[in-house]
């Protein structure tokens, strides 16, 4: 565990009851009564049971949820409050209840945003090592570009002041006719549900009313790349690449975070990619593909998915301390990225042209009087926005 300390306000103190462990923290004094409290620097994980449907209005698609969410008190204190990320707005559902009582909303009470973090009183305290289970309602809203939809945070997570935890989902989708979904689980032809039990960052969902997808199975885990016609021979490139990382990956490190893995194409120019939700990534850039190049010509194309995949890894499933906003800003992260992509272009002879103009980069920038920090101070970054 590592040690954080923050100032608490009125409302937090309430959010923080979630997270009480002794000895985890620095004891801080609230501004409502001065009481010392403890924030856990491991907050419980969470279980996730959602029915989901998705209907599509023009330029809207709209999304209604219900469900369960279950955690244990893993502390040394009673459970009384539940955090979340989540927003109250107009025109939409948000109802949460244990036990078939609901839970009283307490920011109206307290005069503070409806909004992150949404504390809500649970009826009777949780005690150390007890179970909740509090069933959910809500709907949310996005924006149909282009026949796509990307929806964001669409459920309320518990608010974890940023802190990164593995949550399980079980979530059974409808989605809108003549659309395609891609979601950050593996569907169980059993219950239908899709199913990850490695969830770090969020639980992706992505429609496509005009792309295609194919899929193959290596090393236990259904890999899937959506694409457009122009874009099908770089996706299926990428899609036979993965086939080979994923097993690579999974003999080198003893194991993959999950079962299933989607690649998306992103912008049209090839210009790297980026985790877009646990157990999917992005690759830009694929209607630029040259298939006449042949297998050498594309390695750019074999080095970023294995780097794409390798984030599964590094700021996915093992997360870096530093992944506290930004990822971009994330330097172990990107380069615990780059050290697991250089290992698979070495150990499967594909050379490591890329890396080395990593480091040709790097050196120029030396000789530049370029400041050079792996941890770029705050004043260094601010000058940078």
């Amino acid at each position: 565990m590592r040690k954080t300390m923050m100032s608490v306000t009125a409302g937090a103190a309430l959010a923080a009851a979630l997270f009480f462990a002794p000895g985890c923290t620095s004891p801080s004094v609230t501004e409502a009564g001065g009481a010392g409290s403890w924030t856990a620097a491991d907050p419980p994980s969470a279980d996730h049971v959602f029915d989901v449907g998705i209907g599509i209005d023009g330029d809207v698609a709209s999304l209604a949820a219900a469900g369960s969410i279950s955690l244990t008190n893993a502390s040394k204190r009673p459970l009384s409050v539940l955090a979340f990320e989540w927003t109250l707005r107009p025109a939409s559902e948000f109802s949460v209840s244990a036990g078939g009582r609901p839970l009283e909303v307490l920011n109206a009470a307290k005069n503070m945003p409806s909004t992150t973090p949404l504390l809500l009183a649970l009826p009777v305290p949780i005690p150390p090592g007890g179970r909740v289970k509090v069933d959910v309602r809500f709907t949310g809203r996005a924006a149909v570009t282009n026949g796509q939809v990307h929806f964001g945070l669409w459920y309320p997570r518990l608010w974890r002041e940023s802190r990164s935890v593995r949550d399980t989902f079980r979530v059974r989708l409808v989605a809108p006719p003549g659309f395609i979904a891609a979601v950050s689980g593996r569907l169980d032809p059993a219950s239908g549900a899709y199913i990850n039990d490695c969830v770090t960052t969020h639980f992706g969902i992505f429609l496509s009313k005009s792309m295609k997808v194919e899929r193959r199975e290596a090393g236990g885990v259904e890999i899937s790349a959506l694409f457009t016609e122009k874009g099908r021979d770089c996706a299926l490139f990428c899609l036979a690449a993965a086939a080979e990382i994923v097993p690579f990956y999974k003999k080198w490190l003893g194991s993959y975070p999950h079962r299933s893995l989607v690649i998306l194409p992103g912008g049209d120019r090839p210009m790297g990619g980026y985790p877009y939700a646990s157990g999917m990534v992005v690759v830009h850039g694929q209607e630029s593909f040259d298939p006449a190049k042949g297998e050498k010509g594309n390695a750019w194309w074999t080095w970023i998915t294995a780097h794409e995949i390798g984030h599964q890894y590094w700021g996915e499933s093992a997360m870096s301390a530093d992944v506290a906003g930004d990822y971009t800003e994330a330097w172990l992260m990107i380069g615990l990225g780059i050290c697991a992509d250089k290992e698979y272009m070495l150990r499967t002879g594909r050379g490591w042209d890329r890396h080395r103009g990593f480091i040709d980069t790097y050196l120029e920038g030396l000789r530049a009087g370029a400041e050079t920090t792996l941890d770029a101070p705050p004043s260094l970054v601010k000058l940078q926005r």
